[in-house]
């Protein structure tokens, strides 16, 4: 059984899969800088955690020293609402 995860984590797994998703290839300073980690063990915690519990797709490349997303496997991507517009 998977630990209980918090809303913040939940939000910064779904902030990192969106960067993941958005970006060909990210390298692991941009998703630091980006997801706005303190340290490259949260950031590595939460790639594992993304991999084992919910089987994201998530590679590294040691050619060009850089994550890709193939798929983000059982875990509910939210994506940013569309503005509402008046003609909506």
């Amino acid at each position: 059984m998977p630990q209980s995860l918090t809303a913040t984590r939940i939000i910064r797994l779904n902030n990192l899969l969106r960067l993941l998703r958005d970006n060909e290839y990210i390298t692991p300073d941009e998703l630091m800088k980006s997801a706005k980690y303190s340290s490259r063990s949260p950031l590595e915690n939460d790639l594992k955690l993304l991999r084992r519990t919910f089987h994201a797709k998530i590679f590294f490349s040691r050619k060009v020293h850089a994550y890709h997303l193939e798929d983000c496997g059982d875990f509910l991507l939210l994506l940013k609402p569309k503005a509402i517009t008046e003609k909506q």
